[in-house]
C-alpha cells in the first residue's frame, strides 16, 4: 500500500491556455449576433485566472475555478451575479509534471456537480513516495458547501492497472454514479464509474481495458446510460477504430452507436453514413438530446495542434448511421447542445472570434446560422440550453471575469 499525503490540485496553465485559444467567427451572410450580457463574476486577485465554468443543474449557480500562481480555488457565483464566495481557498501542488495538458488534476474538467446543486466532485491530489519514481496519484472527493472534502474514488498507484490519476468527473442525474477517466503515466485512458455510496478503498475498476483508450464520458438525461469514446485497436498492425459507446453501468446495456474507421463513419447496426471523416479521427465530448433519442458528438482529426473539429449526430441505439451537421469550411465546431425538436447548438471556432450557430438536422445543404457571439470560448451550457458561462477572453488574467450569455 502506498503511503500518500493528501495535497490539492494545481491547474493546467498549457491546457487552460489552449482551451482558451480555441476562437471562432461568424458565417458570412449572417445576421448581426446579440451581444453577451454583464459580467457575472471577476477573480479577487489581479494575477488570478478564472477557467472551467460548470452551471448547477438547477440552474442558479455556476462553479468555476480560480488559478492565483501555482494556487488553485474552487468558486461558486449566483447565476444572477448577487453573490460569490470561494468554497475552497487556495491551495499549492509541488510537483510540476502533473501540469501537463491531459492531466486534468483539477483542471478544466472539473468541478462537477451533484444532482442537490450544493456540493460538487473535484480532483484530489497526494504524493505518493512508495512508486518509483515518486509521484502524484489523483482521485476524486465530494466537496460539500462548507467547504469539505470527502474521499468518493481513489487509484492506487501500485495497482495492476497502473491507472493513477482522475479526471473528467461527471455525475449522474440521479445521483447514484460518478463516472471519471483513470489515466496510466503513458497516457493510456480509461472511463470508472462507481457508486457514491460506495465506502471501500479499493481502487475502483473501470469500465474498459485502459489499453483500449476511452475517454468523454457523458449521462443521460436520466442518469441510466453513460455515453463515452472508446479506441479499438483489433490486432497488432490493423487499422484502428475510433467508437462511441453507450453502457448502462451495473446492468444489460452495452452497444456501440458510431464507429469511425480509416475515414468512413458507421452506425452500430454496421449501416453506412454518406459523410466522410478524416482517417484516424478522433471522437471528443458528447452530448445527449432531452428524449435521449440522438447524441451529438465532435470529431478531431488525429493531428497536432488539433483544429477544425466537427459536429455530427447520431441515433443513441445505432440504428442509423450518423451524420455531419457541420460544414467543411475550416472552422472549428465543438461543445454540441442539443434542444427539444432536434435542434443542434455549438460553438464555432475560426480567426480568433468565438460564435454559437445553430444546426436543424433536416436542413439541406449543411449550414449553420450564427446566434450569438462569445467573448470567449471556456464556456459552459446552462442545463436548459438557453445560456452560456463564459469565461471572458483578455490579455491580463485578472481581466477575465465570468460572463453569462443569452442564447435566442
Amino acid at each position: 500500500m502506498a503511503t500518500c499525503r493528501a495535497l490539492p490540485p494545481l491547474p493546467s496553465r498549457a491546457r487552460f491556455a489552449a482551451v482558451l485559444g480555441a476562437a471562432a467567427a461568424l458565417l458570412a451572410g449572417c445576421a448581426a449576433p446579440h451581444r453577451p450580457t454583464a459580467s457575472l463574476a471577476a477573480p479577487r486577485a489581479t494575477d488570478a485566472w478564472a477557467l472551467s465554468p460548470r452551471w448547477s443543474p438547477d440552474g442558479k449557480r455556476v462553479a468555476f475555478l480560480t488559478a492565483h500562481g501555482d494556487a488553485l480555488a474552487v468558486t461558486v457565483a449566483s447565476a444572477d451575479g448577487a453573490a460569490i464566495r470561494e468554497v475552497r481557498p487556495p491551495e499549492r501542488l509541488a510537483d510540476p509534471f502533473v501540469c501537463r495538458p491531459g492531466t486534468g488534476l483539477c483542471g478544466p474538467d472539473a468541478p462537477a456537480w451533484l444532482p442537490d446543486s450544493q456540493s460538487l466532485i473535484v480532483p484530489q491530489a497526494a504524493w505518493s513516495s512508495e512508486v518509483h519514481p515518486p509521484s502524484v496519484v489523483t482521485g476524486l472527493a465530494l466537496l460539500d458547501p462548507r467547504g469539505r472534502l470527502r474521499r468518493v474514488a481513489w487509484s492506487e498507484p501500485e495497482a495492476r492497472d497502473r491507472l493513477p490519476r482522475s479526471r473528467t468527473p461527471t455525475v449522474s442525474p440521479d445521483g447514484r454514479h460518478v463516472a471519471f477517466v483513470s489515466e496510466g503515466l503513458d497516457g493510456l485512458c480509461a472511463v470508472t464509474a462507481v457508486p457514491l455510496a460506495r465506502a471501500t478503498e479499493e481502487p475502483p475498476r473501470p469500465l474498459s481495458d485502459p489499453g483500449l483508450d476511452s475517454d468523454w464520458p457523458s449521462w443521460s438525461p436520466r442518469g441510466g446510460l453513460l455515453a463515452y469514446r472508446r479506441r479499438v485497436l483489433k490486432a497488432a498492425g490493423a487499422i484502428p477504430s475510433e467508437t462511441l459507446r453507450v453502457v448502462q453501468p451495473g446492468g444489460t446495456v452495452a452497444r456501440t452507436v458510431v464507429v469511425l474507421r480509416d475515414g468512413a463513419a458507421r452506425g452500430g447496426a454496421d449501416a453506412p453514413s454518406p459523410d466522410r471523416c478524416p482517417k484516424g479521427a478522433r471522437i471528443g465530448r458528447s452530448s445527449w438530446s432531452p428524449d435521449t433519442a440522438s447524441i451529438a458528438f465532435e470529431v478531431w482529426p488525429n493531428e497536432t495542434p488539433a483544429r477544425e473539429a466537427a459536429v455530427w449526430l447520431a441515433p443513441a441505439d445505432g440504428s442509423r448511421p450518423p451524420r455531419r451537421l457541420s460544414p467543411p469550411d475550416g472552422a472549428t465546431y465543438r461543445l454540441p447542445a442539443l434542444r427539444p425538436g432536434g435542434v443542434v447548438l455549438a460553438l464555432r471556432s475560426v480567426a480568433g472570434r468565438t460564435a454559437v450557430v445553430r444546426f436543424a438536422p433536416e436542413w439541406r445543404p449543411r449550414a449553420a446560422r450564427a446566434l450569438v457571439a462569445l467573448p470567449g470560448s471556456d464556456a459552459d451550457w446552462s442545463p436548459d440550453r438557453s445560456r452560456l458561462a463564459v469565461v471572458r477572453e483578455a490579455s491580463q488574467p485578472g481581466n477575465r471575469p465570468l460572463t453569462i450569455v443569452a442564447v435566442p
